[in-house]
């Protein structure tokens, strides 16, 4: 493989680490959606309970209101993931069951997108380790990656769309902000679609690369090139 192919692959493996740690850190955060009052009018109470921000797991109160269980706090945070625990759906209305199964895709795509990235990374740096696989075709190599990355972006996408779904039904169909109380998307959410958007790009210079393998091998007769060793 020509020294110009290796700058390219560390520099993809370099993408691809920066996607999978901005998604691992947007799963693991709790700065999704901030939601702040802004009346300076509304009481105490009203300015506990709707000043807060949350993630996929917790929601973090600026003062908790009283009345949260001791069991569900953590410092200034409750958990919220029991609610996606399975539960018996029947005493459920069509709304809260709708909210629930996207709250869930949400969750679960952003899990699965970053399960592929590690697993892109673990394909890529299998097939171009110089040990025991002199043999793989690079080509095959390059496609497969492309494709697990593409599946990864997918589903990256698939979990911001379930989240923006979310947030309009609770301002659209459920209305549950009072008046005097804003919301905003904060820096997990753009972190979370920084790192899908690089899954797409890394997907895309693989396409590229495989295109310059067989190049090679059709304009200087290098048929060497379909080989990572």
């Amino acid at each position: 493989m020509g020294g110009r192919q290796y700058c390219m692959l560390i520099f993809i493996l370099f993408i691809l680490l920066a996607a999978f740690g901005l998604n691992i850190v947007g799963i693991l955060t709790d700065n999704w959606y901030e939601v702040k009052t802004t009346d300076p009018s509304l009481n105490s109470t009203t300015k506990h309970a709707w000043n807060y921000h949350y993630g996929m797991w917790r929601r973090c109160f600026d003062t908790i209101p009283e009345g949260i269980p001791i069991t569900e706090r953590s410092g200034k945070c409750i958990t919220t993931y029991r609610d996606l625990i399975k539960r018996n759906e029947d005493a459920l209305t069509n709304d809260e069951r709708i909210k629930l199964h996207v709250s869930r895709a949400h969750v679960a795509f952003a899990i699965v997108c970053g399960a592929a990235e590690l697993s892109a990374l673990i394909v890529l740096l299998c097939g171009m380790w110089p040990g025991n696989c002199r043999r793989v075709l690079k080509g095959g190599l390059f496609l497969t990656t492309s494709l697990i990355l593409f599946f990864a972006t997918i589903c990256g996408i698939t979990s911001g769309i379930c989240f923006i779904a979310l947030r309009d039904l609770d301002q659209s169909r459920y209305a549950i902000y009072p008046d005097g109380v804003t919301s905003n998307y904060t820096w997990s959410f753009m972190i979370h679609w920084i790192g899908t958007g690089l899954c797409l790009v890394d997907s895309f210079i693989l396409l590229c690369l495989i295109r310059r393998t067989y190049d090679d091998v059709t304009e200087l007769g290098a048929y060497s090139a379909y080989h990572t060793m």
